[in-house]
């Protein structure tokens, strides 16, 4: 057992303590405030029997109970509380507010937890401060010590989330303010209201609701993203820190050590609440104590009878789950099988199978492509084309491809499997796009291979190399996104260029003419500002830095040059390095950094820009680069990914030389320790220089070259002609 599952493990509440701050003016009455439906008037009930219990008799509390359409018997429950200590409690009736149209992503969540949005409107003009907290928390001190701190300069006080940075990084938003949980706040009602809170918040939902997930604690992150005062975790222990927790986050193990064993608040956050017989929270008898005491033994005889037989049953049987195989346990005898839980339908008509291999179908520009080339029309209509991916058959673009009637299998990693599918579905040839396992497997068995190159492989070291030549020498046919990566491929893996051919990816062709560009000021710019932009994740190989330097070394000359960089924050290391190399620089108010932006506004940022920049280290094709000529940018790219195919003679943008001279040998864990230690590559920044103040001096110019490039992706960049390549590939191959 690890030292830190030891530690977690042995939990049990002594004296806590509380780290005091100083202290604001203390307040007379104290407000609290819980959305409740009668589906959680238990855990309410525990909740603030657990406050009542904990807390000195010098606090008045005000409970301010906030639900669809509470029940009378519900209701008596709470207000029977009274028999611990006198409180007051409100009753405020939400159900005329309609939520319905609001995403629940979790099947214990209910609109309830939308309410808390719309407390301003609801709570007296006269309260000027308030504690929200969720009904699934007991409190284990006294809560004015959370009351009275000091958050007059804040919009809140908050506590720092079980996966702040992971969530962070779903929403892209700022790395250095961190992603709050919801569950315990502590609001300024007074900055709110001047704030205007909820107005913020539906316009927030109405922009970004596909990227939103945790619901409104979503939605108040997005809203109140800097302007928080953070809590030490003690005030809202969550139910990871009694685990171990694959999700990132800033806070300490030291911090974690402390809130584990002193929490102030605990809250059951995740699906498993104390109440339910699976729970194995560590204290969860720690609820049912003030659950008992609020009237409901009866409930935690129940509780306790089905924890009871549900271990019985675990001891005599048991089923567990791995990757790769089912571990069922009857009565000590163990018993593994190998992992297969889905139905293959055998294919009954007489078509070839062609199956698209991948490691997973979830998200991201490389399942895109594979999923273009899936749904070709051509290709479908001659071949049955089935996705095949190494352990997970399920995700957002699996979901995507099943409604499109393209089916996605599992190999879940076995060779067994692989002879089962190639049977079952009658496949003939199998296109690897990275993914390469069972290659040999598949040659046995004479399917024809396909491999998409769909980057710089900067990552393989000359161990990483050799290895990948011994799964290569079975492919039957290589594919480049571009001709810079058929090059570097060629070279750095010693294959033949005859055995690699070149199709270029491709986007949807639509006319752009109709959108709307973003308006500058919507983004601090002027209007005569001029425009660069860049649109790429924020990560090592896109390398930023170069183009930054490029800018400082022209703002004094041009004032008016400015950069947008759309980027999802990718590495968030490299991204605080940028942040502070912008800072270093004095370029806040020349570089203005959005993280995320919906897919379909991309066009707009892209039509508001006068010029596309992209000083990458390594790219396959160049997607970004691609929309911005369907939007009739003139285009600055290093000599990478597609660079050369897009740009011919200075046409319609101009090439600039790689940062480094020996691309061949160029590792991305190199550069991440170059970067670290601030040892920045900028060989080819005067380049860069030059082709920005060429493009600034002759805007017109450049801007009437760049019309070509909307020509040349409906010509030759889209996904038409992606996919009747493919089918000729096909074609040739059987």
């Amino acid at each position: 057992m690890s030292k830190e599952k030891h530690l977690k493990s042995q939990i049990k509440l002594g004296n806590l303590q509380y780290l005091h701050e100083k202290e604001g003016p203390i307040e007379q009455t104290i407000n609290i405030v819980f959305a409740v439906d009668d589906n959680y008037v238990q855990h309410c009930s525990a909740a603030i029997t657990s406050i009542l219990l904990n807390s000195d008799n010098s606090s008045l509390f005000r409970f301010f109970i906030l639900s669809g359409q509470l029940s009378e018997t519900s209701k008596r429950k709470l207000i029977s509380l009274k028999k611990f200590r006198d409180f007051s409690i409100f009753f405020y009736e939400m159900n005329m507010y309609d939520f319905s149209n609001f995403a629940l992503n979790r099947n214990y969540i209910s609109e309830v937890t939308y309410y808390r949005l719309l407390l301003l409107d609801i709570l007296p003009k006269e309260i000027d401060k308030i504690i929200y907290l969720d009904c699934d928390i007991i409190a284990e001190t006294d809560i004015k010590n959370l009351w009275n701190i000091d958050i007059s300069e804040y919009l809140a006080g908050v506590v720092e989330d079980e996966g702040s940075y992971t969530q962070l990084t779903r929403m892209s938003l700022p790395i250095e303010n961190n992603y709050f949980n919801a569950g315990v706040l502590l609001l300024n009602l007074k900055r709110l209201r001047e704030f205007g809170l909820k107005d913020k918040c539906f316009n927030y939902y109405e922009k970004y609701k596909d990227i939103i997930t945790l619901q409104d604690q979503d939605i108040l992150n997005g809203v109140l993203n800097g302007q928080c005062k953070f809590l030490p975790l003690s005030w809202n222990a969550n139910g990871r820190l009694y685990v171990d927790n694959k999700l990132e986050h800033s806070y300490s193990y030291e911090e974690e050590l402390f809130a584990a064993h002193n929490p102030y608040i605990l809250h059951f956050t995740d699906i498993q609440k104390p109440w339910k017989y699976k729970c194995n929270h560590p204290l969860y008898q720690e609820y049912w104590k003030y659950a008992k005491l609020a009237g409901y033994k009866y409930n935690y005889y129940k509780f306790l009878s089905l924890k009871i037989v549900s271990y019985i049953l675990q001891k005599i049987f048991s089923i567990k789950n791995d990757k790769k195989h089912k571990l069922i346990t009857i009565l000590g005898l163990k018993i593994k099988f190998q992992r297969n839980s889905q139905k293959v339908r055998s294919i009954k008509n007489n078509k070839p199978t062609i199956a698209m291999q991948i490691y997973k179908m979830d998200k991201g520009g490389l399942e895109e492509v594979v999923l273009q080339i899936a749904n070709d029309e051509n290709i479908r209509e001659k071949y049955n084309v089935v996705i095949l991916t190494e352990y997970s058959n399920t995700g957002y673009l699996a979901d995507i491809a099943r409604k499109n009637g393209i089916p996605v299998y599992s190999f879940f990693g076995s060779s067994n499997n692989i002879h089962k599918l190639v049977k079952s579905l009658n496949i003939k040839i199998v296109h690897f796009h990275y993914n390469i396992f069972g290659i040999e497997e598949y040659k046995k068995l004479n399917v024809k291979t396909v491999y998409t190159i769909h980057n710089n492989y900067i990552w393989f070291d000359k161990d990483g190399v050799a290895e990948r030549n011994t799964h290569y020498k079975y492919v039957d046919k290589f594919v480049a996104v571009s001709s810079q990566v058929k090059e570097f491929f060629c070279q750095k893996f010693g294959i033949s260029e005859e055995e690699v051919d070149v199709i270029t990816n491709g986007i949807e062709y639509h006319d752009t003419d109709k959108i709307q560009p973003i308006p500058r000021q919507e983004i601090g710019l002027e209007e005569d500002d001029f425009v660069f932009i860049n649109v790429a994740t924020f990560n090592p190989i896109k390398y930023h830095f170069a183009q930054a330097k490029a800018l400082s070394k022209l703002t004094s000359a041009y004032p008016k040059m400015k950069l947008v960089i759309l980027g999802n924050i990718g590495d968030k290391e490299y991204y605080k390095q940028f942040r502070e190399f912008i800072r270093d620089l004095k370029l806040e108010d020349k570089i203005k950094i959005i993280n995320y932006v919906p897919k379909q506004e991309v066009y707009r940022y892209l039509k508001m820009a006068d010029c596309f920049i992209m000083t990458s280290l390594a790219e396959g094709f160049g997607l970004a680069a691609a929309e911005a000529m369907l939007c009739e940018k003139p285009l600055i790219l290093t000599n990478t990914g597609a660079a050369r195919d897009f740009i011919n003679n200075n046409d319609i943008g101009i090439i600039i030389k790689h940062a480094f001279r020996d691309v061949q040998n160029l590792l991305i864990e190199n550069i991440i320790k170059d970067n670290k230690n601030q040892h920045y590559h900028f060989e080819n920044v005067d380049d860069i220089i030059k082709a920005m103040e060429t493009i600034y001096l002759n805007k017109g110019y450049w801007l009437e070259r760049a019309k070509a490039g909307k020509d040349k992706i409906k010509s030759r960049f889209n996904v038409t002609r992606v996919g009747q390549e493919y089918f000729k590939l096909y074609e040739g191959r059987l």
